[in-house]
């Protein structure tokens, strides 16, 4: 098993609480001290009866934001444990993980469920099979159809044999 990965019941132990998983989310978003997204200011104060929001003090900015504002989890109102747990088992899980499948393990709908994963990959950059592989790419082909002796005789080819009247088919694997 490999040492960067965490279980999931250690991950359950870590984000316990919403306290601490937007403190985690806090200290790695603003390692140098907390400052606005919108301006830059690091002149910013906690909102006074709103938890986890912020206000910036520059006279030209005056915005609120929280540690989820310019993120993959703007304008969102689930949890950040939520959106943590989901960035976790989609990282974790080879082949990924369905909406309806993610939304009972989160406990949210699916519909929800669908919009977080939607975001990650495009956080993650998949986008409509417009990527490029690098690295070592291992590559193989083969032809897919029947056997000629098989097919009636109105539909055979009569060209030879071999990958006459066969569709070719390329896979590909980073």
């Amino acid at each position: 098993m490999s040492k960067t990965t965490i279980s999931e019941m250690e991950l359950l132990e870590v984000f316990s609480s919403e306290d601490k998983a937007v403190k985690f989310c806090e200290t790695h978003r603003w390692r140098g001290g907390r400052y606005c997204p919108c301006c830059g200011s690091k002149d910013t104060y906690s909102h006074k009866t709103k938890k986890y929001f912020y206000h910036c003090r520059e006279s030209k900015c005056r915005k609120q934001f929280t540690c989820k504002t310019n993120t993959v989890m703007h304008a969102s109102n689930l949890p950040v444990r939520i959106w943590l747990c989901a960035m976790y088992k989609l990282t974790v899980f080879r082949k990924g993980m369905s909406s309806l499948q993610m939304a009972k393990e989160l406990g949210i709908t699916q519909k929800s469920s669908w919009f977080v994963i939607q975001r990650l990959k495009e956080a993650c950059g998949h986008h409509n099979g417009e990527f490029k592989l690098d690295g070592i790419v291992k590559i193989d082909k083969t032809h897919v159809g029947g056997k000629e002796k098989n097919k009636h005789n109105n539909k055979k080819n009569k060209q030879g044999r071999g990958t006459v009247g066969k569709t070719a088919v390329l896979g590909m694997r980073q």
